[in-house]
């Protein structure tokens, strides 16, 4: 069955970024077995495959490969994959991957495209004399805008993957400036992302791409089930505009979303402003926003004291547990100025729906294993509430076992269960204490290290966090909702847990 209830094949949905390979590094791929599984669950129609080892070993060696995979699954199309660093290669290698039945071009430049663009040039233009539709990455700011000059009035689509909101800026201006490019879904899990892509571009231009089987289907799936979209639009980007692009046959996807939790209680929400290119929503829309999913209590810090304002944001946050039922706040805290934290737990410490502290050790500039931090904690653990923290540095998971146990009664939530991805080693920080919880927010969560970190901890230190109004928290949700949890276990995810850890009725 699907993660949702539904039959295995009842979306009808069209994937246009799967990737298999040796689960060892350093392809660091996902089994054939692992594709089919995701696809079965989350209703994937047709999955257009490609190989990693095609990347890191050779070009031959990945057809190879990907023709044994997927020869017995005629829901899996073949992508070719070239390496702009073995363009001699190209073309004979592009006859015998269409000869597979390839449907489309994964063209890998091995680098920033800016600096392979001569070798990148002739690539591709070879690749798109063969007519396909072509799929490059999208990794860094400025391969966007090299890739749609380098191919404009090539004749073909290009199809940008991976597009992350830290380049969004740079991606959307060249998505403006070239109509050839499009985009796909797997890393856009920014609030209402799908709503603004197709907005600014077009749906005709964003067509459904998962990352499986590194990231969940779920994700992506649940961001464009429950955008802001007219049916028709849904219906072109899980399927329509990728039938249309490669020539698949058409099916109508089912555009029911899935069941909403009837309570959740997030961990990890933000007060606004925020200087990022996402939507901006103001402090009392935050609780109607979130309870679209569920969500009946947030517990937010304000973004404003994270980068820049400590004395307006965290004023600007204790405004706001005052607006809405249900909504909570972090005190913002910054290991640079320890006095300013103490003055403002005594200020605000005790205010109407003020129930912890949030340290971002990223925005501090200093690791977890820092002094500053360690002395910072001295002073929240006399607090006693729950401390929420990003972590940085090599050895933040010693760190924070050291800080745990130095201060065993303290609550600790570790942010996104990692340095901004969830990772199996924060089982490990788990484990040093008796109160330290994960929480999994992230637009870049691989699910095989979700699902190791949650069966490698005890289920009450699992909380639901959406990093909302930054992250879709459809999007998010979609990683919990495919960790494999059983009902009660999930419920208690998503509720008791953070009520047990927060103490709040």
């Amino acid at each position: 069955m699907s993660v949702d209830g539904r039959s295995p094949a009842a979306r009808g949905v069209v994937d246009v970024n799967v990737e298999i390979g040796p689960a060892s590094r350093p392809s660091d791929g996902g089994a054939i077995e692992d594709v089919v599984s995701a696809r079965t669950r989350h209703g994937i129609r047709l999955a257009l495959v490609r190989e990693r080892t095609a990347v890191t070993v050779g070009t031959a060696y990945g057809r190879e490969r990907l023709s044994a995979a997927i020869t017995a699954d005629p829901s899996l199309v073949p992508v070719a994959t070239v390496s702009v660093s073995a363009f001699s290669a190209v073309e004979p290698e592009l006859r015998l991957w269409i000869r597979e039945g390839a449907k489309a071009i994964w063209i890998e430049p091995g680098d920033r495209w800016a600096a392979v663009s001569e070798s990148a040039t002739r690539t591709l233009r070879a690749a798109a004399s063969f007519g396909l539709p072509l799929l490059v990455p999208d990794r860094h700011a400025g391969d966007a805008e090299t890739v749609g000059a380098l191919t404009a009035g090539l004749g073909v689509p290009i199809i940008l993957v991976g597009v992350h909101y830290a380049r969004y800026t740079a991606t959307f201006g060249a998505l403006d400036r070239y109509p050839h490019l499009s985009i796909e879904t797997s890393a856009l899990g920014t609030n209402q992302a799908i709503r603004a892509a197709a907005a600014r571009i077009g749906a005709e231009r964003v067509l459904f791409g998962s990352g499986a089987p590194r990231r969940t289907p779920a994700s992506p799936i649940n961001a464009v089930l429950f955008a802001d979209l007219r049916d028709d639009d849904k219906r072109l980007i899980l399927a329509g505009n990728a039938e249309r692009l490669f020539g698949l046959p058409a099916v109508a996807p089912d555009l029911r979303p899935p069941p909403v939790p009837e309570r959740v209680f997030d961990v990890h929400s933000h007060v606004f402003p925020a200087p990022w290119e996402v939507p901006d929503v103001e402090p009392a829309d935050l609780m109607p926003t979130l309870r679209r999913y569920g969500v009946r209590r947030t517990v937010s810090s304000s973004v404003a004291a994270i980068v820049g304002d400590l004395e307006q944001g965290n004023a600007r946050a204790v405004a706001a547990a005052r607006v809405e039922q249900g909504q909570l706040v972090y005190l913002v805290a910054d290991a640079n100025d320890v006095e300013l934290a103490r003055a403002h737990l005594e200020r605000w410490g005790r205010a109407p729906g003020v129930v912890g502290v949030k340290v971002h050790c990223h925005y501090a500039g200093l690791p977890t294993s820092s002094p500053k931090t360690w002395e910072l904690f001295r002073v929240l653990a006399r607090y006693g509430r729950p401390v929420k923290i990003h972590n940085t540095g090599a050895d933040w998971v010693e760190a924070i076992t050291a800080i745990a146990r130095e201060h065993p009664r303290l609550p600790i939530v570790i942010a996104h269960a990692g340095l901004g991805v969830p990772t199996a080693d924060a089982a490990r920080a788990v484990a040093g204490g008796d109160r330290v919880y994960v929480e999994l927010s992230s637009s870049a969560a691989d699910i095989r290290e979700c699902r190791a970190l949650v069966r490698a901890i005890p289920a009450e230190r699992l909380l639901f966090g959406s990093d909302a109004p930054l992250m879709d928290p459809a999007f998010v949700l979609g990683i919990y909702q495919d960790l494999g949890l059983d009902d009660a276990t999930f419920e208690r995810v998503l509720w008791d847990n953070a009520v047990a850890a927060f103490g709040v009725d």
